[in-house]
């Protein structure tokens, strides 16, 4: 801003039409209009959301266990059985869907 503050002191107010004519020439070189180069710009240089990378089993896992525990979801509440056994239960239903998704 301050060199065009500048120009207007040692050009004159004709800064401004010269500028624009400049644009003008330098735009109709290119072949591009000045929206496209704004639409260029903006795609180019805005700010995007990163693309959410694709759930693994062991995510799945994680995600489970900490619910289980949010929702009060224990061993000691899961019915018959041993623990053990329905771990192993449980993990194959998770791979089974997490492979479901996928597909």
């Amino acid at each position: 801003m301050v060199q065009i503050y500048t120009s207007f002191g040692y050009n004159g107010v004709g800064t401004c039409r010269r500028i624009k004519d400049e644009l003008v020439e330098l735009l109709e070189k290119e072949g591009k209009t000045w929206e496209q180069v704004v639409k260029e710009a903006v795609e180019k240089y805005s700010w995007r959301e990163s693309e959410p990378k694709p759930s693994t089993v062991e995510q799945l896992r994680t995600g489970t266990e900490e619910l289980k525990i949010y929702l009060g979801l224990g061993e000691r509440e899961r019915g018959q059985g041993s623990a053990a056994q329905e771990a192993t239960g449980g993990e194959a239903e998770l791979e089974g869907a997490a492979q479901a998704s996928v597909l």
